[in-house]
């Protein structure tokens, strides 16, 4: 072997020698440590930044809750505001998530936001209702939702599942200005219900929406039962058209363990 070809020899594996002590230096000193954010599938990920040590890849790849536009209620400048919530996902569900109503006048001029969380079972579509807003700064036209994705704490359907309960005689009545539902819940179980969010709407003959109220229920206990009210006001002039029988079956509840 001539001494040139010696030469490029010992000076290639110098210059690898060197490469991989600046690669080390580097890699232990200068790179960035792995993390569930970059990019790359590293640091004991089984799919990139999910998996191991970040976030399950099941959960990483659900399509994200989804809330309709909303519809705006209002009586002496205290208003109430409705939209629809769904969890595409069969397999896991929504313990908790943030959204946000901006209220907003003829203008886009937001007059008031109002912050709120809730939960939401898997594949399950219910109504948010957010009532007893007052709002003295202007006239509200509209209420626009919107939902904070990155709070959804999701739980998959075997750990979060809905308690069973039952609706007993919703009955709906005017009483002032306002539509009054009364009716009972019963726990038929052996186990405590936490909380019971109902929520209901005032419908009229043209089975049309006009207005929507809220109550929550603390503590159910075991094998017990509880009277519920809600109150719905409305403007005097729509009185005359509310469907009762509509209104009483109107009630959504959600029960949570």
């Amino acid at each position: 072997m001539s001494r040139t070809v010696k030469q490029l020899l010992y000076g290639a594996l110098y210059l690898a020698v060197i490469g991989a002590l600046g690669w080390w230096i580097y890699a232990v000193t200068l790179a960035p440590a792995p993390s569930c954010f970059d990019n790359v599938q590293n640091g004991g990920e089984t799919g990139v930044d999910c998996g191991g040590p970040c976030i399950s890849c099941a959960i990483k790849h659900l399509q994200p809750l989804s809330i309709g536009s909303g519809s705006l209620f209002g009586v002496d400048r205290v208003y109430s505001a409705v939209a629809s919530v769904t969890d595409p996902s069969d397999l896991y569900g929504a313990k908790s998530f943030s959204y946000s109503v901006a209220f907003s006048d003829a203008n886009g001029n937001v007059l008031q936001t109002v912050d709120q969380t809730g939960f939401l079972y898997p594949g399950q579509v219910r109504s948010l209702i957010v009532a007893g807003v007052s709002i003295q700064n202007g006239i509200p036209v509209k209420a626009a939702f919107t939902l904070d994705a990155t709070s959804t704490a999701w739980a998959s359907a075997s750990d979060f599942s809905e308690p069973i309960y039952e609706l007993s005689n919703p009955v709906a009545a005017i009483s002032g200005n306002q539509v009054q539902i009364t009716g009972t819940v019963i726990n038929p179980n052996n186990i405590n219900i936490s909380s019971i969010h109902l929520g209901a709407f005032a419908v009229n003959n043209l089975g049309i929406k006009i207005g929507a109220s809220t109550t929550v229920l603390q503590n159910l206990g075991p094998f017990r039962q509880q009277t519920f009210q809600i109150s719905i006001p409305l403007q005097k002039g729509l009185l005359n058209s509310v469907d009762l029988s509509a209104s009483a079956t109107s009630i959504e509840v959600q029960a949570l363990q």
